[in-house]
C-alpha cells in the first residue's frame, strides 16, 4: 500500500473511532437527560454509563487483530512491575503538581473540585473511576489513538499525539498536564509489554491510589509526603529500568529466532 494512503486511511481509522466515542457518549447522556429522575443523578454515574456506552461502540470499530493482550515474555512479572509503576508514578506526579499554587497563580481554581470525583461511595467509585474510566479511556487513547499512530509514525510522534490529546481530554490545566505525563507512561506501558492489559492495569491503579488517599487520610500523609515522594522518584526510575531491561531482552529474543 502506498504511504500516503496508508497514512490517509490510519487517520481516517483514528477520527472515525473517536468521532463514534463522542457521538456515543454525548448521545448516551442526552437519552439519560429524558428519564425522570436520572438526570438528577451524581454526574460521576452518568459519565461511566455515558463512557461505557461508547466504549462498547469504540470496540466495534477495532479488528481483533489490532487488540493484543497477551504478553509473550513473563506476563506475571511485566504485570507487577507495571503495578509498581503505576504507583510510584501516581504518587510522584501528584506530589509535584501539588506543591505548585494553581490557584494562587490563575487567581482561580483550575481544577475541579473533589465532590466532582469523589462525591458518591466508595464502592461505585471504584466502578466507575477505577474500572469503567480506564478501560475506556485506554480504548481511545492507547488502542485507537496510540496504537494506531504507531503503524505510520515513530515511537515518540505516537507518544506524543496521543497524550497531548490524552490530557486536553480532561479539560483543565492540572489535570490535563498530569494525564499527559501519564499518557505517555501509558503509551511507553504497551509498547514495552506489546499487551493492551498493561495500559489498562497501569490506569486503573493509578486511579486506584487517588481514591484510596482520598478515603484514608493516613494513607494520603504517607504516600503524598517528602519521603513519599523520594521512595516513588525511586521505585518509577528502577520499574522503568526494569521494564527497558525485559523489552531489550525480547526484542533479542526475536531477533535470535529470526536468524535460526
Amino acid at each position: 500500500m502506498d504511504k500516503k494512503i496508508k497514512v490517509f486511511r490510519t487517520l481516517f481509522m483514528i477520527c472515525g473511532s473517536v468521532g463514534i466515542y463522542i457521538v456515543g457518549y454525548l448521545l448516551t447522556l442526552s437519552l439519560l437527560s429524558w428519564i425522570p429522575g436520572v438526570r438528577e443523578w451524581h454526574s460521576m454515574y452518568l459519565n461511566a454509563i455515558g463512557m461505557a456506552v461508547a466504549a462498547l461502540a469504540v470496540i466495534c470499530t477495532i479488528k481483533s487483530a489490532e487488540i493484543d493482550l497477551k504478553m509473550k515474555y513473563k506476563p506475571v512479572l511485566q504485570l507487577l512491575i507495571v503495578a509498581v509503576m503505576a504507583y510510584s508514578a501516581s504518587a510522584l506526579f501528584n506530589i509535584l503538581l501539588g506543591m505548585i499554587p494553581w490557584n494562587e497563580l490563575f487567581a482561580k481554581p483550575v481544577a475541579p473540585a473533589e465532590s466532582t470525583f469523589f462525591g458518591i461511595p466508595w464502592w461505585a467509585r471504584i466502578l466507575c473511576y477505577e474500572i469503567v474510566a480506564p478501560i475506556s479511556e485506554e480504548l481511545v487513547f492507547r488502542q485507537v489513538i496510540y496504537k494506531r499512530l504507531r503503524g505510520i509514525s515513530p515511537l515518540w510522534v505516537a507518544v506524543i499525539i496521543s497524550a497531548l490529546m490524552f490530557g486536553l481530554y480532561h479539560g483543565n490545566l492540572v489535570q490535563g498536564i498530569y494525564a499527559f505525563i501519564m499518557g505517555c507512561l501509558l503509551a511507553l506501558v504497551y509498547e514495552w509489554t506489546g499487551s493492551f492489559v498493561a495500559p489498562v492495569l497501569f490506569h486503573m491503579i493509578a486511579n486506584h491510589l487517588s481514591d484510596i488517599a482520598y478515603e484514608f487520610e493516613k494513607v494520603s500523609n504517607a504516600v503524598y509526603s517528602p519521603v513519599g515522594g523520594i521512595v516513588s522518584a525511586i521505585v518509577l526510575i528502577v520499574s522503568v529500568g526494569f521494564m527497558i531491561k525485559i523489552r531489550t531482552n525480547v526484542l533479542k529474543t526475536i531477533v535470535s529466532e529470526a536468524k535460526v
